[in-house]
């Protein structure tokens, strides 16, 4: 008996061999095995246990989601006011992320630290800028391999100066 198996389902046929699916939780991971053409019944149970022992001791669940938030945000901490508003009434920006679909992913243990975003963003804008206006996006990296790509979006928009604005400055740079 291999603890937390919660479904078997057994099968032959000439084609395939005798068969055995299986599903198996533990803790956050939840896994199905697949064994097709075993010999022996015997064979075709080791193997599904040796399959369940190797993806629990070499998997684990992580949250991406709060890893990709977290990384997003040192990386606005060191570059948001980087980014360059011409003729704005203001000269900054906010951003954002948009959502990401994974929240939890099964990463290979010896791979957890290689989980990493690659930011790609312009820093110059020309007023008018609008709220949700796509300005990059955020590649979330597992191993140097792309997992999903996200966007960077505009959280405040900023309208362009008109001559009003202009004269209110003059005038400010006069007292």
């Amino acid at each position: 008996s291999v603890s937390g198996v919660y479904r078997v389902k057994t099968g032959f046929t000439n084609g395939a061999g005798r068969c055995l699916v299986s599903s198996c939780k533990r803790d956050d991971l939840d896994i199905i095995t697949v064994v097709i053409g075993a010999d022996t019944t015997k064979l075709r149970t080791s193997d599904t246990m040796k399959l369940i022992e190797y993806a629990f001791n070499n998997y684990e669940i992580v949250n991406i989601k709060e890893i990709v938030e977290r990384r997003f945000e040192q990386w606005k901490e060191m570059n948001e006011d980087r980014i360059y508003v011409n003729k704005g009434i203001t000269n900054r920006v906010e951003v954002c992320l948009s959502e990401i679909s994974v929240n939890n992913m099964a990463v290979k243990k010896t791979e957890v630290d290689k989980i990493d975003i690659e930011v790609n963003t312009i820093f110059y804008l020309d007023a008018p800028v609008v709220q949700g206006q796509i300005v990059g996006n955020v590649k979330v990296m597992l191993n140097n391999k792309t997992i999903e790509v996200l966007k960077i979006y505009i959280k405040n928009e900023v309208r362009k100066k008109d001559i009003q604005d202009y004269m209110l400055e003059f005038l400010a740079y006069l007292e």
